[in-house]
């Protein structure tokens, strides 16, 4: 916004301001807050509420000068051209009670939120823990099912090596033939 030269006559302004807010990831700092984070495509929820600027002047305000740098005192504005000036805009303020409520809720929303933030970072910690411990388990039982495939394709190798029990088939094939042989030379 510009900074006005002169108020309006009527202190009458169609200046609002938008006050917007939102959830960010636990963590974030400030650099990592950006428009983006307030664009509502992204499926995000957005709570915006909206300020309309009223000017008023109180009676006996120091206005600056520049150009000595002293204050001076205003002439007080009669009660009647003050109430005269504001009661077009009064009728749209919230009483001031109301306003004073407005921010005791928000006072405790805010509190019941850091409850609620303080009692999710804590959830958090302990989620990142069981994780880390839960990948660490992963390992050792990735590592143990590789030693036991190891050991069970050790055993395989060891079964598949063929044990022969008694003589082979040609070895008892040639002793009957050296026998017959042997048998005719001496019945002869």
């Amino acid at each position: 916004m510009q900074a006005q030269k002169t108020a309006p006559p009527d202190k009458q302004l169609k200046d609002k301001f938008l006050i917007q807010c939102t959830v960010v990831p636990f963590g974030s700092t400030m650099e990592d807050v950006t428009s983006n984070l307030f664009t509502k495509e992204n499926g995000r929820y957005i709570k915006e509420n909206k300020l309309r600027v009223v000017l008023v002047s109180p009676p006996h305000s120091p206005v600056s000068l520049p150009i000595i740098g002293a204050m001076k005192q205003e002439p007080a504005y009669e009660t009647a051209i003050l109430r005269d000036q504001l009661s077009a805009g009064v009728e749209d303020l919230p009483p001031s009670n109301h306003v004073v409520k407005d921010a005791e809720d928000l006072n405790s929303k805010l509190n019941e939120l850091e409850l609620k933030l303080s009692e999710m970072g804590s959830n958090l910690n302990e989620t990142e823990k069981t994780i880390t411990k839960l990948r660490e388990e992963r390992i050792t039982a990735i590592q143990e099912r590789d030693a036991l495939q190891k050991e069970l394709a050790l055993m395989r190798r060891k079964r598949n090596v063929k044990v022969q029990v008694g003589f082979p088939f040609l070895f008892v094939c040639f002793i009957a033939l050296v026998s017959m042989i042997l048998g005719y030379m001496l019945g002869a």
